[in-house]
């Protein structure tokens, strides 16, 4: 009886709760018959699995990824209708958060509970593989499988897109202005060479870079299927996979875009395949010499075409050291010394080749967004002599003008670089200062910079930092420029309904699949089914993404093409997570 109690409860606070979720306005605004339905559906879930037996780590698990998902939830929708936490203190706020955090996580994590379960305990029947995944030449059938697939997107978009940092890059490939290390050396090289070849054989250069990026891209992507077509993993898994890279418009489009994004997925996908392997089977691996040049190599690949890396494969290190502790060795191989390389290569190798250096403000985006929006919201409490120090770094006048919550862009183009290198102190101690004395604006601040990249329900054409999906659209600059001339109009046309994120907007599920938030919760949900199976192991391999993401969120703006190297991986990990036979 005390059970059933506790349940109408609960049931009731979530009916509450999600009415106040997603009907803030209004007084119990979804209406009655689906008030009901929710109050039934909470109820039959609270009630229907209590007697699940599942054991103590799945319970947890269970719930602890119910914690985390409605705190998200919650805290998300506040900041993302104010952009700031200070609601969240008001009693009558406080209370109905509390409410329905308490009842989405009881909720939510009962109905976890249930399926990992049940995924825990589920056996996969034995099966034969069908013979055409053996053939000799797959591997080069699926390579050229996946790059005629993409052929049609690039005809659409013939001869090429010219977006993102392509303006700076193609002024520092002509010699407009001088090469830094802001962008990475390696594909302003590459885009250079482009443009060269593309002078002497009279061939747009962008084509040339399309043409052997997709070639790339597609031999990548193509490694990674073959492995798994030798492997026990079932026939409809391989297909997914195939029909995942080969038929999605999205990576099809991204597949000629000249970005670093793109490449920096390629790379970074292949460095995660590698652990993967070596979390399999460590023994085996670290004794084939072949093995060390792929893992390293791709590490190093991917902290050059992206700097971010570094800390991603930095904070990997003692993970694997630990863990394989007896081929510690092989680990430092794997890891330090291409991490190494690349500090050799960016700190001797390329200024000595006359490569400048960053900027510095690259890394301050949200102590920037943070000071920028204390002087906004306190202008009248801020002493003058505090305004002044601000001002030696940002001038304070104009970030009334420039601040935008998801956007730091605008506040990083009035940052005072040469001051920051005279005096990095005082710098520090500003922000200090005016940390201790605004904490709530400091984190409302840093949560509102980074919502699309955690917030489920975030909308992924963000309405503050008003970023396209994928751009496609600038096809000059006054070094180079190229009319586009689409051999396939009409497919253009529905190619660029996925551009600008139409194609996705307002369908379920399909909308969640290409959004911004959802690689991080997959990461998550990844992690609780491959601890709760007892497969700790394999959540290494979630390690690089998980960091990776971790450094997106200390990032100027939240854009898709950031999270591309995770969107990719989608594949991978449904394909560890139902290979074999083995308990799941």
């Amino acid at each position: 009886m005390k059970a059933n109690a506790k349940n109408i409860i609960i049931a009731f606070l979530f009916v509450f709760g999600t009415d106040r979720y997603f009907f803030p306005d209004n007084d119990f605004g979804a209406g009655t018959t689906l008030n009901l339905f929710l109050f039934l559906f909470a109820y039959a879930a609270l009630t229907f699995t209590k007697n699940v037996q599942a054991d103590k780590k799945v319970r947890n698990l269970s719930y602890i990824f119910s914690a985390i998902y409605s705190a998200a939830l919650c805290l998300g929708r506040i900041i993302n209708d104010s952009n700031r936490i200070d609601g969240f203190f008001t009693l009558s706020i406080f209370v109905r958060t509390a409410a329905t955090l308490t009842a989405f996580i009881f909720v939510f994590g009962q109905i976890n509970c249930f399926f990992l379960d049940k995924l825990c305990g589920w056996k996969q029947k034995p099966f034969k593989t069908a013979k055409w995944r053996s053939y000799k030449y797959s591997f080069f059938i699926l390579w050229a499988f996946m790059f005629l697939m993409w052929i049609p997107c690039y005809l659409a978009y013939y001869p090429g897109i010219f977006e993102y940092d392509m303006f700076i890059q193609t002024y520092q490939a002509g010699g407009v202005l001088p090469i830094t290390l802001h962008h990475p050396y390696l594909h302003t090289l590459y885009w250079k060479l482009c443009l060269q070849l593309g002078t002497h054989m009279e061939i747009e250069p962008i084509t040339i870079y399309a043409m052997t990026q997709m070639l790339l891209f597609s031999a990548i992507l193509a490694r990674i299927i073959w492995h798994f077509m030798k492997k026990d993993v079932r026939d409809w898994l391989i297909i997914v996979m195939i029909c995942f890279f080969a038929l999605n418009p999205v990576i099809a489009i991204f597949s000629m875009i000249p970005t670093k994004d793109v490449l920096f997925s390629a790379f970074f996908l292949t460095a995660v395949f590698e652990i993967y392997r070596l979390v399999s089977d460590s023994v085996e691996y670290c004794r084939k010499k072949t093995n060390y040049i792929w893992l390293a190599l791709s590490v190093l690949l991917s902290c050059l075409f992206r700097n971010n890396a570094l800390y991603v494969f930095l904070l990997c290190i003692p993970f694997f050291v630990v863990i394989f502790r007896k081929q510690w060795k092989s680990m430092l191989i794997f890891f330090v010394a291409p991490v190494v390389a690349f500090l050799f290569l960016n700190g001797v190798v390329f200024p000595g080749m006359g490569v400048e250096g960053g900027d510095p403000k690259e890394m301050l985006s949200i102590p920037l967004q943070q000071i920028a929006l204390v002087a906004v919201t306190h202008d009248d409490e801020l002493s003058d002599e505090t305004k002044s120090e601000i001002s030696r770094y940002i001038p304070y006048d104009e970030l009334a003008d420039s601040y935008n919550p998801r956007f730091a862009d605008p506040v990083k183009a009035l940052f005072l670089s040469d001051q920051f290198h005279e005096d990095k102190g005082g710098f520090i101690k500003v922000w200090f200062s005016l940390f201790f004395e605004y904490p709530k604006d400091y984190i409302s601040a840093f949560l509102s910079l980074n919502l699309p990249y955690w917030y489920p329900d975030a909308a992924t054409l963000d309405p503050y930092s008003q970023r396209a999906y994928i751009e496609t659209g600038i096809t000059e600059t006054d070094v180079y420029t190229f009319e586009r001339d689409s051999k396939i109009p009409w497919l253009l046309d529905l190619y660029e309904k996925v551009a600008d994120y139409s194609a996705f907007a307002n369908k379920p599920i399909v909308a969640n699949l290409f959004s911004i938030a959802t690689p991080f919760w997959i990461l998550l949900v990844c992690g609780v089914i491959f601890l709760a199976q007892e497969r700790k192991n394999m959540a290494l391999v979630l390690l690089p993404g998980l960091f990776l993401w971790l450094t997106f969120i200390a990032g100027p703006v939240s854009n898709f093409r950031y999270i591309l190297p995770l969107f990719v991986q989608y594949p991978l990990l449904l394909a560890i997570l139902f290979r074999n036979g083995e308990k799941r």
